[in-house]
């Protein structure tokens, strides 16, 4: 009906333009007859139009046939299924609501990934078991609010779970992914030296560009670069980095040009404008084919995806300023634990210097011979020295070594060995240099072999100790580490009867007056530390005022007796003078003693300035 209606319609579109032209020409037979077959044509196509009004009504359309068929099978395999797999918010699709199954068993991949809103979606159908797989040491969830990442919106379920019930988190310890080369540094730092590698990984994971020297399964490439902003000046860019990574393709293609490098290869970096730069430069050079053999990523975007090899750029060239959220151990978690045969990673170590991780990364890279440093550019631009591809592989491994159990009673070589015996460490005071008396005292109690200290002993019968030794003393200002001399000597304890003498100083020495305090000219008194006391008021006028009864106005006392006072149990008092109390002082006579004058003249004693 639909296709019979289009007909219609474009025979009507050719009778409505003859029609115009007959009119025209004003012949009036040939507008005649086309006017009775266009009316027929419109009688037809009503027809037709009430037809397929009709078939909309009672739903028996083509489309509608077609959907209810659609979701008629879809039920049926859903119902039929053993196993679904979905996204968290597609687990919350229309399809499922007539479901006839029951979700016995949950499992949420990258459940530290996600925020705990998503994980609790599927959990609405009711499941007995839930099992979360995830990484907490890697990224959290996406939330650009930073207010609600403040109220804990980027919290994930996993993680939640982790820290209220610590003893239901089990560790897969066993890696399958990485190179032993490139899986020891990550276990060392991020994994507590818990994460191991799988049995034979190193000889599945070995490579025809293992050969050369410079494309082995882990290096370090120190580029000394410059960063700079991208196009919108909100992220950044680093051009040395990004000829780096050209010729790293270059060399391996041309080098080995019978391995098939298609899918195999990952180039990651944390910042966007690189990014682009990375796919600009590439496609500029090699076509647009490129984006088949090669993938362009950021590090968060990459996260639970793998690759052969991965080239990781991180951008930052700048010595000072800090690394921005390089210093993220869980990104740099991520970008370390992407390749599967060969990582390798590009940085400038005066820039990534500045984060902890980044520089036991470069230390480590250093210690273990895959550092890489000078013209770089210059190194890749010739074949590297060959090697042979499992040469890699070492007997190394990442699992913890089991520790002894010994029975100490009954092994005493075990005891001796790896328990040494604690002797008692006698503490000696130091005779003082300012007493002669109390150092022969001293002597004296010291060395006496009967009633002395039983826990003291000569200093010549000490044991001598072994040398001192360097041990870590923790980090300087600088940031660097420090080492600090440590001796098994015994350890001297001062007199506490006696004030330690101070170092180098003569008995005779005469000591030192004190001196003026600073700013102070020689012989001039310092200045109150706080203001003096108001005296007291003579002026009865002021006394009244405040409130002082004024003492002249009493009846005067008899004078005190000429013998020394007798306390009351008849003994003699202590009382100065013989019990004779000193003159009162007198109340000042003259102008000065007006209350008056005495407020108006007098000025209050202000503190130093």
């Amino acid at each position: 009906m639909h296709k019979e209606a289009g007909e219609i319609k474009e025979e009507l579109m050719g009778l409505r333009g003859q029609l115009e032209t007959a009119r025209e020409l004003d012949d009036r037979d040939t507008v005649n007859r086309l006017q009775r077959s266009f009316d027929e044509a419109k009688r037809r196509q009503q027809v037709i139009g009430r037809k397929i009004d009709a078939d909309k009504d009672s739903g028996m359309t083509v489309a509608r046939e077609n959907e209810l068929r659609r979701r008629k099978f879809q039920q049926e395999i859903l119902d039929g299924a053993h196993v679904l797999c979905t996204t968290l918010s597609g687990a919350g699709h229309e399809m499922f609501k007539n479901l006839n199954v029951e979700f016995e068993t949950v499992i949420i991949d990258e459940a530290a990934q996600c925020v705990e809103l998503s994980a609790l979606i599927p959990l609405k159908y009711g499941c007995t078991k839930c099992i979360l797989v995830g990484d907490p040491k890697q990224l959290p969830p996406t939330v650009l609010s930073q207010s609600a990442a403040q109220y804990g919106y980027d919290q994930s379920l996993f993680v939640r779970m982790q820290r209220r019930s610590p003893k239901d988190i089990h560790l897969l310890d066993t890696q399958y992914r990485m190179h032993p080369e490139i899986s020891k540094f990550p276990s060392q730092e991020f994994y507590e030296r818990k994460l191991v590698d799988g049995d034979g990984l190193g000889a599945l994971r070995v490579q025809p560009w293992h050969g050369s020297a410079l494309l082995g399964p882990y290096r370090f490439f120190d580029v000394k670069g410059s960063q700079e902003r991208g196009a919108r000046g909100q992220s950044l860019v680093n051009t040395e980095e990004l000829k780096v990574a050209m010729k790293l393709y270059q060399r391996i293609r041309q080098d080995y040009p019978d391995v098939d490098l298609k899918g195999k290869i990952g180039i990651i970096t944390p910042y966007k404008a690189q990014l682009f730069r990375l796919r600009e430069q590439f496609v500029d050079h090699y076509g647009e084919k490129i984006k088949e053999h090669i993938e362009f990523n950021t590090t968060d975007a990459f996260q639970g995806r793998e690759c052969e090899i991965i080239i990781f750029s991180c951008v930052r060239a700048s010595p000072t300023g800090g690394i921005g959220f390089m210093t993220d151990i869980r990104r740099m978690n991520v970008g370390l634990t992407r390749a599967k045969s060969s990582l390798w990673v590009l940085g400038d170590s005066r820039a990534l210097s500045q984060g902890r991780y980044w520089r036991q990364l470069i230390e480590d890279a250093q210690q273990r011979d895959r550092y890489t440093e000078g013209n770089i550019l210059q190194m890749l631009s010739h074949p590297g020295q060959k090697v042979s591809p499992t040469s890699w592989i070492t007997s190394r491994s990442n699992s913890p070594k089991p520790e002894a159990k010994h029975d100490v009673k009954k092994d005493d070589k075990f005891e001796a060995k790896y328990s040494p015996k604690i002797e008692d460490v006698p503490m000696k005071d130091v005779p003082s240099k300012s007493s002669p008396a109390s150092s022969d005292q001293y002597k004296s109690a010291t060395h006496s072999p009967v009633g002395g200290n039983p826990y003291s002993s000569p200093a010549s019968e000490a044991p001598k100790g072994p040398p001192p030794a360097k041990g870590y003393g923790g980090l300087n200002e600088r940031g660097e580490s420090s080492t600090v001399s440590r001796t098994s000597d015994r350890p001297i304890v001062h007199s506490s009867a006696h004030k330690r003498p101070r170092d180098n100083s003569a008995d005779d020495r005469p000591l030192k007056k004190p001196s003026a305090p600073r700013g102070l000219l020689p012989g001039k008194r310092a200045p109150p530390s706080a203001p003096r006391a108001m005296p007291r008021p003579q002026d009865p006028s002021a006394m009244s005022v405040l409130g002082i009864k004024n003492e002249s106005s009493l009846p005067s006392r008899p004078p005190p007796p000429s013998g020394p006072v007798q306390a009351p149990n008849g003994q003699p008092s202590n009382v100065p003078n013989g019990g004779i109390h000193p003159p009162r002082r007198k109340p000042p006579t003259g102008p000065s003693s007006s209350s008056s004058n005495m407020f108006i003249q007098r000025k209050p004693n202000r503190g130093p300035r």
